[in-house]
């Protein structure tokens, strides 16, 4: 008897160890997906309230880097399909799982889009991001300071990346509708004229409490940031407007129709088509109308 119940003890302690480890493994799996979206898009960290310690660089939009970044992405999602919901044992770990696993999947899925090859965005572009990341540029420490410096004076250096990569979208087919590279090209011209002590941009200039920095931000805005932006408008309006897409639909892209469904499925999380989206759609509508319809009949006679 105690033999077996010895026995038992010990094949008790060996599965609670097993899922001990388990949610060790997902909590590791889980942080680190978190410094890879962090290091893939440091404005996430600002928007998500996330600590984080470097506040000196834009995200790496280099072919190099995507390309990095998706390795890393499918190694946390192959490592999360060896470690089975089931072995986890608290409820938070095992939500974590099922998030994790539903964001690296529609990531993966959306790679066929090739967003970094049009981006060019009136509501979420980088001429959109600018002002919410001087906004939320920390600024309090001598050594913030000195990384806001840093960041905002490679700014031009990244506005550089972004036409390189739409040059290269245009060659392979790929580009945003003309409806929206003029709004993009309008909100661009606004932050350029700005006032370096009027613009959005120079923010951080406005919180320091340290003279020395201000103006030297404000001069960086002035002489290496402004005169960046009309570069990117020039390069809209002269090269891409001309050869930017017509029709609104995201299938006048490459690979467009499949772009839609990721999107589709990125959005919704559930596997289902555009057709099958649109058919509940009609159903749903024309349940209501009739509905509508018979009570309309049945309590005014019409």
């Amino acid at each position: 008897m105690h033999k077996r119940l010895a026995i038992g003890l010990l094949a008790a302690c060996l599965g609670a160890g097993h899922a001990w480890a388990s949610d060790a493994r997902m909590t590791d799996l889980s942080e680190r997906a978190v410094a890879l979206a962090l290091e893939e898009n440091p404005l996430l960290g600002y928007l998500s309230g996330l600590p984080m310690s470097d506040h000196s660089r834009w995200p790496d939009r280099s072919a190099e880097a995507i390309s990095r970044i998706q390795a890393r992405e499918d190694a946390l999602l192959a490592e999360l399909r060896r470690l089975e919901q089931d072995d986890v044992t608290q409820a938070a770990t095992k939500l974590d799982h099922a998030l994790l696993t539903e964001r690296l999947e529609a990531n993966t899925g959306l790679r066929v889009c090739r967003h970094e090859l049009w981006d060019v965005n009136h509501m979420s572009g980088w001429q959109m991001m600018l002002p919410e990341m001087a906004k939320q540029q920390p600024v309090g420490t001598a050594a913030e300071r000195e990384q806001a410096l840093q960041r905002w004076a490679v700014l031009p250096a990244y506005i550089d990346r972004e036409i390189a990569n739409l040059r290269a979208g245009l060659q392979a087919g790929y580009s945003s509708p003309k409806s929206v590279v003029k709004r993009v090209s309008g909100q661009i011209d606004g932050l350029a004229k700005a006032a370096p002590d009027k613009s959005p941009l120079a923010e951080p200039a406005t919180r320091a409490d340290d003279a020395a920095f201000a103006q030297a931000f404000r001069k960086l805005i002035a002489e290496q940031v402004n005169p960046a932006l009309p570069r990117s408008r020039a390069f809209l309006d002269a090269d891409y407007l001309p050869k930017a897409r017509e029709p609104l639909a995201i299938t006048a892209n490459p690979q467009g129709e499949a772009c839609y469904e990721a999107s589709l499925r990125a959005y919704t999380t559930l596997n289902r088509s555009a057709q099958q989206v649109h058919d509940l759609g009609a159903a749903t509508v024309a349940a209501n109308l009739a509905g509508i319809q018979d009570m309309g009949e049945r309590l005014y006679g019409t």
